[in-house]
């Protein structure tokens, strides 16, 4: 089954935009068929890290 590999750039837009275009063609595939690598994963560990509590509602 071919898949897709989101990168940091994919993953941050459809977390940010979940009406978007790509948020619903995401969410048409099977999930076993989207991937991250892990270097994806911690940089998105990464950003949610370096985000202040004060701005957490607003990041």
């Amino acid at each position: 089954m071919p898949g897709y590999l989101l990168d940091t750039n994919i993953v941050s837009y459809f977390l940010k935009m979940p009406d978007s275009p790509l948020a619903k063609r995401i969410h048409s595939v099977p999930a076993p068929s989207i991937c991250i690598s892990t270097i994806t994963e911690a940089a998105l560990r990464y950003g949610i890290l370096s985000i202040s509590p004060e701005d957490w509602t607003t990041a």
